[in-house]
C-alpha cells in the first residue's frame, strides 16, 4: 500500500495484516527526496521473487525493495525518466541492471 498524496506529510509503502489492521513492514516517512524518503509514491509492483518497485513520482524515480521493505537500490533514476512515472507499472520501465 502507498501513504502520501501531494499534500501529506507522510509518504511511504506499506505491507499490511490480512485482516489490514496492523502494518506488518514499512519504508519511508517524512516526505523528501533522500534515499529511504518518498514524494508522492504512487505505484507498487511485486517481481515473482516478492522484491518490491516503487513508483516515486516527484522524485521521478522507481526504487527497489526487499520483500520486507528494506530498501535494496534504485533502479530508474530522474535522468533516466522523461515523464513522471504515474502511468505505467515499474516492471514496464527501463531498468538498468
Amino acid at each position: 500500500m502507498c501513504h502520501g498524496g501531494r499534500d501529506d506529510a507522510i509518504h511511504r509503502v506499506c505491507v499490511i495484516s490480512a485482516d489490514g489492521r496492523d502494518i506488518v513492514h514499512s519504508h519511508g516517512g517524512q516526505k523528501g527526496s533522500q534515499t529511504g524518503q518518498y514524494n508522492v509514491p504512487v505505484r507498487l509492483a511485486v517481481d515473482n521473487g516478492e522484491s518490491v518497485f516503487v513508483s516515486d513520482v516527484n522524485n521521478r524515480r522507481v526504487t527497489m525493495l526487499s520483500p520486507t521493505l528494506n530498501y535494496v537500490r534504485q533502479v530508474v533514476s530522474r535522468d533516466q525518466l522523461k515523464w513522471l512515472p504515474t502511468g505505467r507499472c515499474p516492471e514496464t520501465l527501463p531498468v538498468r541492471r
